[in-house]
């Protein structure tokens, strides 16, 4: 007799590899907009002599643009659980206009 009690081990396997995968992609989007904004803002002052100003500047629009990158990606991903759940794979896209 086999009992099933639950997800198989492979399937649980590639569930933690993803997610370990997804984590990781988005820390490296926010460090790559932080360290891309500090280097920006550290060149801006040395060409323009705004010490520290430029580096402020960027690093701070390099955390937003981050941030913001983060937030769009995370949108993306519960969307695309809530159609997994749900069972709706159809892409319907309002375009706006008539029918």
């Amino acid at each position: 007799m086999v009992h099933k009690t639950g997800p198989s081990k492979e399937k649980n396997s590639f569930s933690l590899l993803a997610i370990v995968t997804e984590a990781g992609t988005l820390g490296l989007t926010l460090a790559i907009c932080l360290i891309a904004g500090v280097y920006i803002g550290r060149y801006i002052d040395s060409i323009m002599e705004t010490s520290p100003w430029g580096l402020i500047c960027c690093s701070f629009l390099g955390a937003v643009t981050g941030f913001w990158s983060l937030y769009k990606k995370a949108l993306r991903y519960m969307k695309e659980d809530n159609q997994n759940r749900h069972g709706s794979h159809t892409n319907q896209k309002d375009t706006g206009g008539p029918d």
